[in-house]
């Protein structure tokens, strides 16, 4: 039988007003830290080099750009209508597959790619103006 002085942490927990109040009001917060720090874990683990500090700035790097494109459509959304506008991470997908490979690692090409880029992603945010969000950008890819 344990000792009644030893507060183990589940009594302390259900103790704690204030660690419930927090927990309840931040649960997805929570998870969502846990599943992130699970999964750099995971991939220190499974893969060299993968938290050396290059690694996890290119990762940073790489998440602004989808924090951008999720920015973008909480615009589109908090604007009301008809909005949802998937064809956003298509038009860019596409655009920086083929702008890289035409540009091939060569510096000289960026304003031609740069052409590219807007005509590709043009036809896909202009269908947009004339269309609700939802029917145009589904049919466009």
């Amino acid at each position: 039988m344990a000792n009644s002085s030893t507060i183990t942490a589940q009594t302390f927990y259900k103790g704690n007003r204030t660690a419930q109040a927090l927990y309840r009001k931040n649960k997805a917060l929570i998870v969502a830290l846990l599943l992130i720090v699970f999964l750099f874990g995971l991939g220190g683990v499974t893969v060299p080099n993968f938290l050396s500090f290059p690694q996890v700035l290119l990762t940073i790097k790489l998440a602004s750009f989808i924090a951008l494109f999720g920015l973008c459509q909480m615009v589109v959304i908090a604007a009301g209508g008809d909005g949802l506008d998937l064809s956003v991470g298509y038009a860019a997908t596409l655009t920086a597959v083929l702008t890289t490979r035409f540009m091939d690692g060569k510096n000289e090409t960026l304003i031609i790619a740069v052409a590219i880029a807007i005509g590709l992603g043009s036809p896909s945010g202009c269908s947009t103006v004339f269309l609700p969000p939802t029917s145009s950008c589904l049919p466009s890819w």
